[in-house]
């Protein structure tokens, strides 16, 4: 085997993920987990279990308090609904059990659920909720698609490193808060590739980042993404990463939905998906259509997906470093 770059056969080829909270880069590192560390351990199925319980509260906390006041009054759930909006639990009791299948059993609930899942934070509630009775049982262990689906914030990095196509790689997920990409550039050293992730939904959610909310995560994405090309030391491989794009799909089938992606990305084209998903990407990469910039579109939910992009990012990598000379294969 040859060298990389100059260095030790041993030495990790280094790739960062990169991109904003929430567009699916720790959902990323779960599946290279799946698919090349052999999953999880035990002490990281406990920590999911907590992550899930939270995830339901604070899933169900945002929901409530994004339904219309007069909605909910007249539900006449009153002590359910500050149940979950009063504080955070910890536990799934007997009450709180309770208190989510009666507001669940709610059209005006579950209704507005579906119709705002793409722009909450946590969209996965309806999943966990279609499953609290396995969830809640004594004997619980969330399975992959449980852990894949629950949402936790990255603070600082976490790192993966395994063996593909007999070279190591180190994947590095970088948390994606603003004030946790201050700290990309320092981590960013050394590493030959940058993934970075958009999420194909968030042209409808906003960041919270701005006095003026003004900014979808979207539009944040595509301003990161143009100072991280600008930049003047910046020579990485770049990889696109287009995710979620089972929600998109449902986005483009939804009337109402569909009218407001036209809106807010001037879309002109035909009502298919392939197209406006090359919309997305021509908005993205604005100003840097010269550049030798890779892409990719599918659902970090997928392992089978995930399997095939991660092949092809391999290729990519591999390919770039080839035609920049900076690359042995042997």
């Amino acid at each position: 085997m040859g060298s990389l770059c100059g260095k030790s056969e041993r030495s990790p080829i280094r790739v960062m993920v990169l991109g904003t909270s929430g567009c699916g880069k720790s959902t990323f590192l779960k599946q290279m987990k799946i698919l090349y560390k052999d999953g999880f351990e035990e002490f990281e199925y406990e920590n999911f279990k907590r992550v899930i319980i939270k995830n339901l509260s604070s899933g169900l906390r945002e929901l409530l308090k994004i339904i219309d006041e007069e909605d909910l009054e007249h539900l006449e759930m009153d002590d359910a609904i500050e149940f979950y909006t009063k504080k955070p639990i910890s536990e799934l009791t007997d009450e709180a059990v309770d208190y989510i299948n009666r507001l669940w059993s709610s059209d005006c609930v579950k209704d507005n659920f579906y119709r705002m899942q793409y722009q909450l934070h946590f969209p996965s509630l309806g999943y966990y909720i279609e499953n609290l009775e396995r969830i809640v049982a004594e004997d619980y262990v969330p399975t992959e698609m449980d852990i894949l689906r629950s949402r936790q914030a990255t603070i600082g990095k976490a790192t993966i490193e395994f063996i593909h196509n007999k070279y190591p790689w180190e994947i590095i997920d970088v948390g994606g808060q603003a004030v946790e990409r201050l700290k990309w550039p320092e981590i960013m050293e050394g590493s030959l590739a940058v993934v970075f992730f958009v999420s194909l939904v968030d042209f409808n959610t906003y960041s919270g980042e701005q006095p003026d909310g003004d900014l979808s995560k979207m539009e944040v994405s595509k301003n990161i993404f143009n100072d991280l090309l600008n930049s003047d030391s910046y020579d990485k491989c770049t990889i696109l990463f287009y995710n979620k794009e089972d929600l998109f799909e449902d986005i483009i089938d939804n009337d109402e939905q569909y009218e407001f992606f036209k809106e807010k990305l001037n879309y002109d084209g035909e009502r298919k998906l392939e197209d406006a998903e090359n919309h997305v990407h021509n908005f993205i990469t604005e100003g840097h259509e010269e550049k030798r910039l890779y892409h990719h579109v599918t659902c970090a939910l997928d392992t089978d997906k995930m399997s095939k992009v991660w092949q092809s990012i391999n290729d990519n990598v591999f390919r770039e470093r080839i035609v920049g000379g900076g690359l042995a294969i042997l």
